[in-house]
């Protein structure tokens, strides 16, 4: 991962960064039966969209569906970066309820959100075993966030 630079800071709306961080973490096309999300690209799942044909999903067309139905309708514009890039990769990751007790946890701290998400992984684990062979990816995506995070935060104290 690139460092944040402050150019990137003025030209990318908050989204573009939030994006940018999320489609290479959510990767191609996977169907793994252990997955509640079951068949899946770009993080997009058969299961949340049916009529979809997820197989041969765009990345455009991930990126529109990621605008629409997590951005924009969780309202995330409203938040300060880097903590609405946390919000929005938490919202990829889990159902909205879960996320939304995550983020009164976080009160606005991009930090506390991702132990929280921590927190969740662990409990996750505990009531279905079978889910711990996702723990090393799950905590490699949070350290990824982390840090990506610290760099937007510490561009904008440079800036």
């Amino acid at each position: 991962m690139q460092f944040v630079t402050e150019t990137d800071m003025i030209i990318k709306s908050k989204f573009e960064m939030a994006i940018n961080f999320v489609l290479p973490q959510e990767g191609g096309y996977v169907n793994d039966p252990d997955d509640a999300g079951g068949e899946t690209n770009f993080g997009i799942s058969k299961r949340k969209y049916p009529s979809v044909d997820i197989k041969n999903l765009t990345d455009l067309d991930a990126v529109a569906i990621y605008r629409r139905d997590y951005w924009d309708r969780n309202f995330l514009d409203k938040y300060s970066l880097p903590f609405c890039v946390a919000a929005f990769d938490s919202y990829v990751q889990h159902r909205p309820t879960v996320v939304q007790e995550m983020l009164d946890f976080a009160k606005g701290e991009w930090k506390r959100l991702i132990t929280a998400r921590r927190d969740f992984y662990g409990r996750l684990i505990q009531k279905d075993p079978v889910k711990q062979k996702f723990l090393k990816a799950w905590t490699n995506r949070l350290n990824a966030l982390s840090k990506y995070c610290g760099e937007i935060e510490n561009s904008i104290a440079l800036a």
